[in-house]
């Protein structure tokens, strides 16, 4: 679990913000079939294993169907900020975690209603990192080919990716394509805000996001001054502000502005307390910070270069190896591609007595 899940699945535990989730146009499927008025949490995040180890659901809800199906849809979300091979088979896992789970909550209970089946699950995996998600989207695809006699034995459980960073940039790129999905079409939408305050384009950007944020929550201050905005209370769905607010402090600010990064709220103890920073707070360190654009421009600089550096070493190692050695295993390359300078330097200075590309990292772990 990395130090932001707290924040993300206070965020996405909202009642307001996951029915807004559902009901984005990527979940069409979904937001046809359920009947949203229905959803509420679902009955357990916190499973064990056969070996006794601990494993948490990020976020599970459940709603019943428009057609008043007698079983709830669960719909089990997980966030990932990195991507991540092997997904498909923790969504597997998940899965069957999570019917063992609900099986032996089910023991001396009526299931007649339902025949004793498990109810039908969706998954989600709501993806929110800067690179590429390459991984396969359905376990079968993480499993040896078979005949045919043997392909109906195998399992699929393909999962819903929502890649927030690509479709954020299709929407706000796609304002001259006819028909296509534009940010004023979801403007209304309290995950489509999350979307793009996650993938913004900086300050001025995030207050006026945020501005939208509280017109959405409090409508009855929608129209007043910007300073009646800013001001902190009960009023509204303050619930749903304050969620925001520690995302925004937890995620967002860090990220952007790293000198605030040591008055983050982290830890999931103060996640789960009341609110420790309000929507008007996260509006005056903004307003006060005048050096957003140029930080993440000269940030965007020094990392451009160094990543290119960095990139020429490797390209010349891996050019020297291949020379040596001919052609370079696929997961040398990788390895070349990920490396740091240092370790790009250390193996240049192997390859010189090598006399085999293996040598060229002994040593390393």
């Amino acid at each position: 679990m990395t130090q932001n899940d707290p924040s993300y699945r206070q965020l996405f535990g909202n009642h307001a913000v996951m029915r807004d989730l559902l009901r984005l146009p990527w979940l069409r499927q979904l937001g046809v079939t359920l009947d949203l008025d229905t959803l509420r949490p679902g009955d357990c995040t916190d499973l064990v294993t056969t070996r006794l180890r601990q494993r948490r659901v990020d976020i599970l809800w459940q709603a019943r169907t428009l057609d008043d199906q007698p079983a709830c849809i669960q719909i089990h979300v997980e966030h990932q900020s990195q991507p991540r091979q092997d997904m498909a088979l923790r969504m597997m896992t998940y899965r069957g975690l999570l019917y063992e789970d609900l099986r032996s909550r089910q023991a001396g209970q009526d299931t007649q209603a339902t025949g004793g089946l498990l109810p039908a699950m969706i998954p989600i995996v709501l993806y929110s990192g800067i690179r590429r998600w390459k991984a396969p989207h359905q376990i079968r695809d993480l499993i040896l080919p078979v005949n045919d006699l043997l392909e109906p034995f195998q399992p699929r459980l393909k999962y819903i990716l929502l890649d927030t960073q690509t479709l954020t940039r299709q929407v706000l790129e796609s304002t001259a394509t006819p028909g296509a999905i534009t940010d004023a079409d979801l403007q209304d939408n309290l995950a489509w805000l999350q979307f793009r305050l996650e993938h913004n384009k900086g300050r001025d950007d995030v207050i006026d996001l945020i501005h939208r944020l509280v017109s959405l929550t409090q409508p009855s201050l929608g129209q007043q001054q910007s300073s009646e905005l800013h001001e902190s209370g009960s009023q509204g769905n303050s619930s749903t502000q304050d969620v925001f607010a520690n995302w925004l402090h937890s995620v967002v600010l860090p990220r952007s502005l790293p000198a605030l990064h040591q008055c983050k709220t982290g830890s999931q103890e103060n996640l789960n307390a009341s609110s420790t920073i309000s929507i008007s707070e996260v509006i005056n360190m903004l307003m006060n910070t005048r050096n957003w654009e140029e930080q993440w421009r000269q940030e965007g600089i020094e990392k451009g270069i160094e990543k290119g550096i960095r990139q020429g070493q490797a390209a010349q190692l891996a050019d020297t190896m291949s020379y040596r050695f001919g052609p370079i295993p696929e997961d040398i390359l990788l390895r070349l591609e990920n490396a740091s300078p240092e370790e790009l330097s250390r193996w240049a200075r192997n390859l010189l007595d090598a006399k085999t590309i293996e040598e060229i990292f002994a040593g390393d772990h």
